[in-house]
């Protein structure tokens, strides 16, 4: 689902962009959930960390994807640590931006939650999906 275009124009000036390179962490599993990305391009991936051992890739994200929402959402401390894979562009909304975006442009706000909602409701549909799969 892609918002229409008056939805992504009034989100951007919320949203702060970021050039990223091979090897940079958006985010720390553990950390706080103060801000979500939007990936413009270029590939992430979200891993566990486990204390002595090799990270476990758990999924490789790209364009047109959003990182950090679950936690952003929940408010519970990150499960996983988010590192791009290579060159690209994010952009980062904080909770302080989405506050100010509520208070200021509620249609946006808005667009941006039936967003969320909607791709947290793809997620759940294929995670059921799988399971089903998995017990023929």
């Amino acid at each position: 689902m892609v918002p229409d275009a008056g939805v992504v124009d009034a989100l951007m000036p919320y949203l702060t962009r970021h050039e990223v390179q091979a090897g940079d962490v958006l985010m720390t599993q553990g950390s706080a959930p103060d801000s979500l990305f939007f990936v413009e391009s270029g590939q992430v991936t979200a891993q566990l960390e486990r204390p002595s051992q090799e990270p476990v890739r758990l999924e490789t994200m790209g364009n047109g994807r959003v990182v950090g929402e679950m936690g952003f959402y929940l408010g519970q401390v990150r499960t996983a640590s988010v590192v791009a894979d290579r060159p690209g562009v994010v952009y980062e909304l904080s909770r302080q931006k989405l506050a100010q975006m509520e208070a200021e442009a509620p249609e946006a706000a808005a667009g941006l939650h039936r967003l969320i909602a909607h791709l947290l409701a793809e997620r759940a549909t294929h995670l059921v999906e799988t399971v089903e799969a998995l017990q023929r």
